[in-house]
């Protein structure tokens, strides 16, 4: 495509969805429900309505956010992440100290943990294969010749679970229930092209998708809002012939029972209300996929002050013969707690992560 069209077409299609589901009365009770966990503002909680409104204004009025997402941090918090002025200084003046000196840096530390946590499991070399793409511009960490960012850490890891776990299994179709920008799909897909991928999120960060996804396969087939729009039912004769279905989660009731055999959630059924988890966990496409993944905390405070916080309990486990369950040796530590002079994090403690549990599981049979 020429210059900046095809982030003119995504975010034109961007401004329909919104215009269509605020306007729609079908949706007016999701989007009164749709308050989640967010990194743009300080009480770190949004509403979707007005997220989106503010989300549009910075992408029509400039393309660079959607051509630099990763980079920005804009719809998720990774490392190393944007940087400018003397914090930028700041950091590459550590990238050229000896490592135990460099990881006296709360990001540096960071991502040389992780990295360590890879090598420790003889994972190196998947990374290597599997370094991240500089689709949506992200500011990458370099360490023997291999490209990476904190979140890409999580996504290898991932896949080698998949790989030790499912590689094996039936599986043709997978549905991602919070996929943001579609990296773990995109590995996969990767390692295994037959695969066919829902991808299920708000509109906004089902732009980054689309985005990341065309860059980096642009002859996939990827079904987006203007094709879906006029769909009653997602049955699987549609699934199978896209590489990629892009779905807005106020259409989850569309997607058919039984035509998912994995269903992952990776990080964010924490940090839904619970008008939205019961909206995706007792939809038919949920109930009757065949196997899962997880990747959550335990529990964490809930989005709305009235509620319960969603925990492991709520996810009915014991309908699944396990497969692999363990706590996340990748989330050990938190490196949150820092110290700051002139906004440059001159000290940092580690401490205990809240605990993460990873399982894979089997749907019993009825």
């Amino acid at each position: 495509m020429i210059q900046n069209e095809l982030e003119k077409k995504i975010i034109k299609e961007l401004n329909n969805q919104s215009d269509y589901f605020n306007n729609h009365k079908d949706y007016q009770e999701d989007i009164r429900n749709s308050k989640f966990s967010s990194i743009r503002v300080i009480n770190k909680t949004e509403i979707w309505s007005t997220w989106s409104t503010n989300i549009l204004k910075d992408m029509n009025n400039n393309f660079d956010v959607l051509k630099s997402f990763r980079k920005k941090n804009y719809f998720i918090t990774d490392v190393p992440g944007d940087m400018n002025g003397f914090k930028k200084i700041f950091y590459n003046f550590f990238l050229l100290l000896p490592k135990k000196i460099r990881k006296y840096h709360p990001k540096i530390c960071m991502l040389e943990d992780f990295y360590d946590f890879l090598k420790s499991k003889d994972l190196l070399e998947l990374l290597k294969t599997n370094s991240s793409p500089i689709t949506g511009n992200p500011e990458l960490y370099s360490k023997n010749n291999v490209k990476f960012t904190h979140r890409w850490i999580r996504h290898i890891w991932l896949l080698s679970l998949y790989k030790k776990f499912l590689n094996e299994k039936k599986i043709k179709v997978i549905m991602d229930i919070g996929s943001n920008y579609g990296a773990l799909s995109y590995l996969l897909k990767k390692n295994n092209e037959k695969l066919k991928f829902i991808l299920i999120d708000f509109p906004e960060a089902l732009s980054t998708a689309n985005y990341f996804l065309k860059k980096e396969y642009p002859s996939s087939k990827i079904a987006t809002f203007e094709d879906l729009k006029n769909l009653k039912k997602i049955d699987k004769h549609f699934v199978e012939k896209n590489d990629f279905i892009l779905l807005p989660c106020f259409w989850v009731s569309k997607l058919e029972k039984n035509i998912v055999d994995l269903t992952i959630n990776i990080a964010s059924f924490n940090e839904m209300n619970r008008f939205w988890f019961n909206k995706y966990t007792e939809s038919d496409v949920y109930k009757t996929t065949k196997f899962l993944f997880l990747m959550n905390r335990f529990s964490r405070p809930a989005v709305d002050e009235n509620e319960k916080p969603i925990d492991i309990l709520d996810l009915k486990l014991s309908n699944f013969k396990k497969i692999y369950f363990n706590i996340s040796e990748l989330y050990k530590w938190d490196y949150t707690h820092r110290f700051y002079l002139f906004g440059l994090p001159i000290f940092f403690s580690k401490k205990v992560h809240p605990p993460v549990y990873e399982f894979i599981g089997e749907k019993k049979n009825d």
